[in-house]
């Protein structure tokens, strides 16, 4: 039944953990199918972090052509580094170290977006860095984590930044530097335009601005779970439908024992050549074809093994010359 509410979406949301977890234990192929994909899309994600951020490192170089840019290109290594650091301990399950890593990202991330480069020159409100639009790096991030992690993961993500740009924007706000003198000659130049003066004024973090960051990228990471989610849900039902239990359970094994696994169950189900139900099946000796030779007045007796009436057929197709 398709969920028609809010109400039911909610509570399919909750419930999805607990069918996983319960199909996961009653399919072990399903488990090692998700964990070499989970391995495969974090092997993607940190080759994808490293190109992303080694491009951001050229493109922050244009706009700041001095030496103190050598500060971001220190912090990006870092984060090139923590992308590694997360494909080394890459697990299915569980994983304080992955959500200590992650946690990380994020943490390291707004404090080298909330706070000045220390070797910048000259001197400026600590709430102006939010004038350089930086704020978009975080998405990086956000989409990175969608090659690798699950969708809880991802809703996780979202709920943590929240917390974290919130407590960082309080911090700046709270404990920044400011310019009185430049902030007043602000309030007198829009003395009749208040709207335009909160959002101009250097000293002002412009919370509805930094409140709207935050809505968007929660919004943005739970759609992207949702995604995920109906991902997973599809794959689960495909695995333990009741009508095809056996069939994906054996073609995930197959696919985890490799060439030779897949070659093997292929021969069960008497598709590869060299078995005697592949070679009914390649032969054409089913009831129809035995039914259409018996009318013709092929008289071969129907109790020859599937092998015998191969030979028989091959006989009849290229008769062997008898020398003179």
């Amino acid at each position: 039944m398709v969920p028609s509410g809010l109400a039911d979406i909610v509570r399919g949301l909750r419930s999805r953990r607990v069918e996983e977890e319960l199909a996961a234990r009653q399919n072990p192929f399903l488990v090692e199918a998700l964990r070499k994909e989970k391995l495969e899309g974090q092997r993607i994600a940190a080759w994808a972090r490293t190109v992303a951020l080694v491009a951001s490192g050229i493109l922050i170089t244009f706009q700041n052509a001095s030496w103190s840019v050598l500060y971001f290109h220190g912090l990006l290594l870092i984060f090139i580094a923590l992308g590694w650091a997360q494909l080394r301990y890459a697990t299915v399950g569980h994983s304080r170290v992955e959500l200590a890593l992650i946690l990380a990202d994020l943490v390291l991330l707004a404090v080298t977006l909330t706070v000045p480069n220390p070797f910048a020159p000259g001197d400026f409100p600590t709430a102006m860095i939010y004038r350089f639009e930086t704020f978009p790096y975080f998405f990086i991030i956000l989409a990175l984590a969608t090659l690798a992690y699950s969708w809880r993961t991802v809703l996780t993500m979202g709920s943590a930044f929240v917390a974290i740009w919130f407590l960082s924007v309080l911090g700046v706000a709270l404990f920044g530097t400011t310019d009185p003198e430049l902030g007043s000659r602000v309030a007198v130049a829009f003395a009749a335009m208040p709207g335009v003066r909160d959002i101009v004024d250097p000293n002002s973090v412009v919370w509805s601005i930094r409140a709207q960051e935050m809505v968007i990228f929660f919004l943005v990471s739970a759609i992207l779970a949702l995604r995920g989610q109906r991902s997973n849900a599809l794959l689960i039902r495909q695995a333990s439908n009741r009508r095809g239990t056996r069939q994906p359970v054996a073609l995930l094994s197959a696919l985890a024992g490799g060439r030779a696994g897949v070659r093997q169950q292929r021969r069960r189900r008497g598709s590869v050549a060299g078995s005697c139900g592949a070679v009914c099946r390649h032969r054409g000796f089913h009831p129809a074809r035995r039914a259409r030779e018996a009318r013709d007045g092929d008289t071969a007796p129907q109790e020859l093994s599937c092998r015998h009436r191969a030979g028989n057929l091959r006989e009849r197709r290229h008769p062997r010359q008898v020398s003179g």
